[in-house]
């Protein structure tokens, strides 16, 4: 493993000094930005809302907490199931 790794870091180095007519050539590669969907915005604050409540009822009322230990669970997995929806289908409506 770190044989190929090396062989890659060589093989960079030399893509990037490689010269061409108008000096050495730069690369660079960057992914397109995405727009936020303020709708994943107000999820996770809701998800931080609720986040805050659980440590709340964890801290004052611990066996209470271990009945609804699951159910804040399921909601956390629920949420970020929805975000990640949301994300992979983006904002349909344009800004």
């Amino acid at each position: 493993m770190i044989k190929f790794k090396n062989i890659l870091k060589e093989a960079f180095e030399e893509m990037n000094n490689v010269v061409s007519i108008g000096g050495p050539i730069q690369m660079k590669e960057a992914a397109p930005r995405m727009t936020k969907d303020p709708d994943v915005e107000k999820l996770m604050s809701l998800l931080k809302d609720v986040s805050r409540i659980e440590n709340k009822i964890k801290s004052s009322d611990s066996s209470r907490y271990s009945h609804v230990k699951r159910d804040f669970k399921k909601f956390y997995d629920a949420l970020i199931n929805l975000k990640s929806t949301l994300n992979v289908k983006g904002p349909t409506i344009p800004q």
